[in-house]
């Protein structure tokens, strides 16, 4: 198997295994569980779809498209996972910054909707083929730069909650605080490393 039939079988195990847990989720969702959560359920598999079908993509334009897809989730995911964080830390954020911080992610989508037509995100983009898969060579414009702060902005916004509740917050588990804490580095970590790719 070559290294792109991997990679091709990698986003089309990812993005069938989203799509199943999804749907558990969806059989086992009740009214009180938290909207953050069921926005993480409902946007992932998109993503993950969005990643499957791009190794596929036969034109520049195509994959255009699905980096589009892909990258709502580079946008909302971590402003959703960080308001979970918040949530589960039991810190309450004023409706008012959600709000700057929603409008925030979408700024930010609107400069992703620029790709391809402007040099406002990518400041060019090639469509290749490389060993069967499907990608997209860039480089990246000022507001990509925006783009990586505020990732950094909202992990460390995350990571800050989960120690302010660790230290201050009695009324929070230990053992929840280190269960959101594990995936919060790995996510991120792993956010980075495929944004190098």
């Amino acid at each position: 198997m070559l290294n792109g039939d991997l990679v091709i079988l990698y986003y089309e195990a990812m993005a069938a295994l989203a799509v199943l847990l999804t749907l558990l989720y969806m059989f086992r969702w009740k009214k009180h569980d938290d909207v953050h959560i069921t926005l993480v359920f409902m946007l992932v598999p998109v993503i993950n779809v969005g990643y499957a079908l791009l190794v596929h993509s036969s034109n520049l334009e195509e994959a255009i498209v699905l980096n589009k897809v892909i990258y709502l989730g580079g946008c909302f995911l971590q402003l959703l996972i960080m308001l979970m964080v918040f949530e589960l830390c039991e810190i309450r954020i004023p409706r008012p910054l959600k709000i700057v911080f929603f409008l925030f992610s979408t700024a930010m989508y609107a400069c992703v909707l620029t790709m391809g037509q402007e040099k406002i995100f990518y400041s060019d983009v090639e469509f290749k083929i490389v060993e069967g898969a499907a990608r997209l060579e860039r480089e990246y414009g000022w507001a990509h730069t925006v783009f990586y702060v505020m990732v950094v902005l909202y992990f460390l916004m995350s990571l800050g909650a989960i120690v302010y509740a660790f230290f201050r917050k009695n009324q929070v588990s230990r053992k929840i605080l280190t269960l959101l804490f594990v995936p919060e580095i790995v996510a991120r970590s792993e956010e980075h490393t495929s944004e190098l790719q």
